[in-house]
């Protein structure tokens, strides 16, 4: 899950909705990245965009959406080369970075800019702006069952600058409590599109969301505001570099996932270790997500951070999260009790299993329900390790095993 804006940005009534399907997920599953499941299941990927992509840039984790922090880190790892906006409405800021791929021959990027009231986006792409727009706000609301997205498109014309008007409608079906019956609330997202060197840029001036009974206006952005916002495209190195670099770890950002190589190096520093990088443990066991979060201080030490990494695979019907970071206070409260409370409220313990796993002492916790669970950790040469399962429970003393035999990635 990782990243989610707060809700003074959530205005928009299609990121309200997925944001409370993703804040279920985390709670259902205690532990998955909500946002690992949306990276890997938005887009049905083709495998010669796939090797494109790889010929370009190597990717460790090729997830068909990518968060970034920084534009610098989207011009390497982006097959085409871009202009971004220099001028933003009075108290915008640049909130997310992504980079989405959407078909075979498409990759879009999608710039979020936040203030106090709302959000608004910006699309680059080489395709059909009317086609890429359609594909992703179809990628945003197919996990909501019966909901249909609508687009058309028109000339339009601002000051003196010929684009389309792209409109889509999303309708979402919403059940009355009361009266067990359906109505529909449609979100409408305005859009003006115009092509520079190539390429088509897309900036959302006004969204909507509309029911039986009301009309709510989250966005709109002034004539004045879309035209300065044209004539301001330049190149990133031509623009002012803050106005794109969201804090990276090591200047206190909470989070960043994880594609390649620099992505790991720069993990390292946080992490203040080498991280044990499994990409595949077995035929059904492979590594589909990872990102790096801020845990909390060092030892209570407020002037020091403790960071850790946190890596999602696949295991058939189930899932596996493998944790590494230098401190624990999970384990070091089996240590001193050999049993964890599982609820501080109610004062609910549960013992736990002490193994010895490649000559390590491990202790191991199950857990029944919906989502069956089962917990281990451990410590070596002072780094904590966690591997934890879901669904699937099947050989997983054997599964730990080859977790604590990875290497960091050579």
């Amino acid at each position: 899950m990782g990243k989610v804006l707060g809700n003074r940005y959530n205005n928009k009534l299609t990121r309200f909705i997925l944001s409370c399907i993703a804040i279920t997920a985390v709670f259902f599953t205690n532990f998955i990245v909500a946002k690992a499941t949306q990276e890997n299941s938005l887009y049905e990927i083709g495998s010669n965009n796939m090797d494109k992509m790889k010929e370009q840039h190597k990717f460790i984790i090729d997830a068909p959406i990518k968060f970034y922090n920084d534009i610098e880190r989207v011009e390497q790892v982006s097959d085409f080369r871009f202009k971004i906006p220099d001028f933003f409405p009075d108290g915008y800021k640049v909130q997310e970075l992504q980079l989405k791929r959407i078909s075979d021959k498409d990759n879009v990027l999608e710039i979020v800019y936040g203030n106090k009231d709302g959000i608004y986006s910006l699309q680059i792409s080489e395709q059909d702006p009317s086609e890429s727009l359609k594909v992703i706000e179809n990628g945003k609301s197919k996990a909501l069952e019966n909901s249909q997205v609508e687009i058309s498109k028109q000339p339009m014309k601002v000051g003196d600058i010929n684009g389309l008007s792209v409109i889509l409608t999303t309708t979402f079906p919403v059940k009355k409590a009361m009266e067990n019956q359906l109505s529909e609330i449609k979100a409408v997202n305005n859009y003006f599109s115009w092509k520079d060197d190539g390429l088509w840029y897309s900036v959302e001036y006004k969204s909507e969301s509309k029911s039986e009974k009301s009309s709510n206006n989250s966005l709109e952005l002034s004539s004045d505001d879309i035209k300065n916002i044209v004539k301001s495209l330049k190149y990133p190195e031509d623009t002012k570099d803050s106005n794109y670099c969201i804090k990276n770890l090591n200047d206190g950002n909470i989070e960043m996932n994880i594609y390649d190589r620099e992505d790991i190096e720069e993990a390292k520093n946080a992490l203040g270790f080498d991280p044990k990088f499994p990409i595949r443990i077995s035929n059904d066991i492979s590594i589909t997500n990872s990102t790096a979060r801020l845990v909390g201080d060092l030892n209570n030490n407020k002037e020091k951070t403790c960071y850790e990494i946190n890596n999602l695979y696949s295991n058939k019907n189930g899932s596996i999260t493998f944790s590494q970071s230098v401190n624990s206070s999970v384990y070091d409260e089996i240590m001193r009790n050999k049993y964890i409370k599982i609820n501080e409220e109610r004062n609910v313990e549960k013992k736990v299993e002490e193994l010895r796993i490649e000559n390590n002492q491990v202790f191991k916790r199950s857990q029944e329900g919906i989502v069956p669970q089962v917990n281990y950790i451990w410590k070596e040469n002072n780094i904590y390790y966690s591997v934890i399962f879901f669904v699937n429970i099947e050989n997983c003393d054997g599964i730990v095993k080859e977790f604590m035999n990875s290497k960091p990635l050579e």
